[in-house]
């Protein structure tokens, strides 16, 4: 079908009458996700003309918008073993024109900054920025519009206003002023979504003159969460609070929103009544909450004792921290119709629902099944394993050798082949859905590592860009920050179990271990248990597997595996651990409530 319309020139006329104010109509904000199928519906009828609006339609809205770039806004959906979808750079002069002579005629301010956007990336005008401004601070402000997409749209309208500069106009003025607004309504009608216009204004340095009334709204915002027992959205108040009052220039204020912070920390342990893990990484966050507040200000909040009492309650409960690494059990997928069912099972629901099953319709396999496979191969085709096997990089070098009948190597070669049929035919195509009807922040996932008790507080940013690179589709760029990260998570966990992870030189210089060395520490599969082990290790440690952690580390990976299925299998896995325990948490906490 593509080839076909890929030659036929839109034209004016056949927008007129493709009945695209038809679809709008029907399926209103969702209109993006069936243009598509209305251009494969026209297509078999005939409609090649009209096929091609629609198609050229469904390509410029499947593209990803990233607000801070300057030269890619608009990226692709997806990108997978060198293959992509839509980038600006996909539509001709006959496209670009085309775009021009429809825009006038759109009511749909999404649709309409999305073609503008296009023009502006292709061809610099100045007047299709502003068009694209104009369109994106048209989105109102309501939570619904702010977390589908809007959040991105009136993010992107400040920044074009700041590359055009005098081009834009007054319309920055009229963003600020619009943005402003919304902290004159009632506290109820604000909520989340004043938290983040503050976050947008702070990331633009905007709304500075209203600093204190902003940070004393969010601090009144912060007490209707607290109220309301949600400790999360009370911290993510006070924390942009604090923010806020120190652009005020009123430090005392922004230190005693920090002490707020401390306690909500320890508030949310003891309410909830958490298991040993979830309490002593609450009390190890407030800890560190203390821990930031300058020494002036540390007698007159008696910082040293407070901090003494919580290091006393985190290491009653620390040796008890490891209960909640388990995987959420859902019913096995059937092999059978594995791609279709793949994307049946996040299709249609919302957020946390998808995110359950996409992340739990693989739960691996038990290691002594994956040994006990192995050898019944073994015994089955015995030529197999008279012979030793030398283990080659791609530059020719040997990594290693394994003597004849080795079992280890023969369950790494199933372990390879089973994690490959799992991603393309299983993780892939539910991940395209999932990007399709969910829009995911690099502040979402902050948010997930910011709750999770398996990252530990030193890495949750660097975590959260992880997996958010990752669900950008740029794999290279997550494994590069994931394989550290995994030694860093193992490490951490190690310690707060007692485990040394260090040792002495004979010049008495005491230095970190490695992964490899860390992965056999007697504690290690009591944290974090055989099946995930064996998983870290055929990902990261051993040579004859894939061993990414080595060859990340000394830069012998190229762009086409760091870029592979294998990768997006690490990056899966490191979501799902990462979801996992913090859904575990509030799943028993909810199921014992009800």
């Amino acid at each position: 079908m593509i080839n076909e319309l890929r030659a036929i020139k839109p034209a004016l006329e056949d927008f007129q009458t493709c009945g695209l104010e038809e679809l709008l109509q029907e399926y209103q904000t969702d209109y993006k996700y069936y243009l598509h199928d209305k251009a494969v519906e026209l297509f078999q009828v005939g409609e090649l003309n009209k096929a091609k609006v629609f198609l050229l339609l469904s390509d410029a809205c499947s593209m990803r918008l990233n607000p801070d770039s300057l030269n890619e806004p608009l990226q692709p959906l997806t990108i997978i073993d060198g293959k992509r979808s839509a980038i600006p750079d996909d539509f001709n002069s006959d496209d670009l024109k085309f775009f021009e002579e429809i825009i006038p005629y759109l009511q749909e301010s999404a649709l309409k900054a999305r073609l503008a956007e296009i023009i502006w990336c292709r061809d610099r005008k100045p007047e299709y920025a502003c068009i694209a401004i104009d369109s994106y601070q048209s989105i109102p402000l309501k939570e619904d519009e702010w977390f589908a997409d809007g959040g991105a749209y009136w993010d992107r309208a400040i920044r074009l206003c700041f590359m055009l500069r005098a081009g834009a106009g007054n319309r920055l003025d009229d963003i600020e002023t619009k943005l402003l607004a919304v902290f004159q309504r009632p506290i109820a009608e604000q909520k989340i979504l004043a938290i983040h216009i503050a976050n947008l204004l702070l990331k633009h340095h905007l709304g500075f003159d209203k600093s204190n009334n902003i940070s004393e709204n969010l601090e009144n915002i912060a007490i209707h969460w607290r109220q309301e027992q949600d400790y999360f959205f009370e911290r993510f108040c006070l924390t942009a609070a604090a923010n806020w009052y120190q652009k005020a220039k009123n430090p005392d204020k922004a230190n005693e929103i920090l002490v707020k912070v401390a306690e909500s920390f320890v508030a949310e342990a003891e309410f909830r009544q958490l298991s040993a893990f979830i309490a002593a990484n609450y009390y190890s966050d407030a800890i560190h909450q203390y821990r930031k507040i300058p020494r002036k200000y540390r007698v007159q909040f008696d910082v040293e004792n407070r901090v003494l009492q919580l290091k006393s309650l985190m290491q009653e409960t620390a040796l008890r921290a490891t209960e909640q690494v388990g995987s959420i059990q859902i019913d096995p997928i059937d092999i059978g119709d594995l791609m279709g069912e793949a994307r049946q099972r996040v299709t249609d629901k919302n957020i946390h629902e998808a995110l359950v099953a996409f992340l739990n319709m693989y739960n691996g396999r038990e290691v002594e099944d994956r040994r006990k496979e192995a050898e019944k191969t073994m015994q089955k085709f015995p030529v197999l394993s008279l012979f030793p096997t030398v283990h080659t990089a791609e530059d020719g070098r040997v990594i290693a050798k394994s003597e004849s009948g080795c079992l280890w190597n023969k369950m790494l070669e199933y372990y390879r082949m089973e994690i490959h049929l799992v991603t393309m035919g299983c993780i892939l195509p539910a991940l395209e859905i999932l990007r399709l009807e969910h829009r995911l922040t690099e502040l979402d996932f902050y948010s997930l590592t910011l709750n999770s008790p398996v990252i530990p507080e030193r890495n949750r940013r660097l975590m959260a860009k992880a997996l958010f690179f990752g669900y950008d589709g740029d794999y290279s760029t997550a494994l590069h920050i994931l394989a550290p990260q995994m030694e860093s998570l193992i490490r951490y966990h190690l310690k707060q179990n007692g485990e040394q992870t260090t040792h002495i030189d004979d010049k008495g210089i005491e230095e970190e271990v490695g992964l490899n060395t860390l992965i056999d520490k007697p504690k290690i599969e009591e944290i974090f248990g055989k099946n995930i082990i064996f998983e870290i290790k055929a990902l990261f440690c051993d040579p004859t597997g894939l061993n990414f952690r080595n060859e990340v580390a000394h830069g012998l990976i190229n762009y086409d595996k760091a870029q592979g299925v294998y990768s997006l299998y690490v990056w899966w896995l490191m979501f799902k651990l990462t979801f996992n325990t913090l859904w575990n948490r509030y799943y028993s906490l909810n199921h014992s409530e009800s």
